[in-house]
């Protein structure tokens, strides 16, 4: 019998219409850290922060079948649900900014924040469980769709060591904002956990450089890549001076590396799709 090979799907690239939402959510998300740091109860600023991540939810919904199809439905509407803790983590704030003020606010904010990571960590295992399956269908030349006899690649090029970092990565980060949950005033311990889960992720991203350069071009994998490692670095400082209150100017900081690493992040979408129009369908 004449075997086929395929690879499902076979057109799983997020339409630039989309992508340019997520470009929005990121430079809106990155504008209010920005707006936030020269006065940390800036009402525009923290409603940014809602709007931000909330369009980068909407533009994950509207391509979810897209991606969904290549890391699988559970993993799929995990990161969906991480996404939108984001935006959860700033709506208090959003809506009155005295919360910065009150434990039970920076309490909220600090634990939303850790669910999203939590997760985002639970969304990489996931992946890596589909992951799985889709190399044992492959071995048996039995995945969902393909014709009798047919071998098909595995959909997630993301190997098991870099997902496998992802997920862990996203734990330790998601347990140092747990930390910061049970003491609002911040403590040393937590937030080397979240510098350590970030550098972990952003090492993630970079032992998956040749796939990534190879699809989306190396500045747009450089950029992104460098977007990862500005935010640990904000951690970094933060673990300096674990003391520091949500409305001290030490906080101005962290808030300057979250900008740049989402503008960053917008960037290397924007990247992303020039080097995709000529060929947009």
């Amino acid at each position: 019998m004449k075997q086929i090979t395929t690879s499902l799907p076979s057109d799983s690239a997020v339409s630039a219409p989309v992508l340019w939402i997520a470009v929005v959510g990121f430079l809106f998300w990155g504008l209010g850290w920005f707006d936030l740091m020269p006065n940390h109860e800036a009402r525009v600023g923290w409603e940014l922060e809602f709007l931000g991540p909330l369009l980068i939810t909407l533009a994950m919904l509207l391509s979810v079948q897209r991606w969904a199809a290549r890391i699988g439905y559970p993993a799929a509407v995990t990161a969906i649900l991480a996404m939108l803790a984001c935006a959860v983590s700033t709506l208090l704030f959003a809506v009155d900014k005295t919360a910065l003020e009150t434990e039970a606010g920076v309490r909220f904010g600090y634990g939303a924040y850790a669910v999203a990571l939590l997760f985002g960590s639970l969304a990489a295992l996931l992946a890596l469980r589909h992951k799985e399956r889709q190399r044992d269908a492959a071995a048996r030349h039995a995945a969902p769709g393909c014709q009798v006899g047919c071998s098909c690649s595995a959909c997630i090029h993301a190997s098991f060591f870099a997902l496998s970092v992802g997920a862990m990565g996203f734990l330790i980060w998601g347990l140092g904002f747990v930390a910061h949950t049970i003491q609002p005033t911040g403590v040393e311990f937590g937030w080397c956990l979240a510098a350590v889960g970030a550098v972990l992720v952003t090492c993630a991203l970079a032992s998956h450089w040749e796939h990534i350069a190879a699809r989306f071009g190396r500045p747009a994998a450089l950029i992104g890549i460098a977007s990862g490692a500005v935010w640990a670095m904000g951690y970094v400082l933060e673990a300096v001076n674990p003391g520091a209150g949500v409305l001290s100017s030490w906080y101005s900081d962290l808030f300057a590396c979250y900008g740049v690493g989402h503008v960053l992040t917008a960037w290397s979408l924007v990247l992303v799709i020039r080097r995709r129009t000529p060929t947009a369908r």
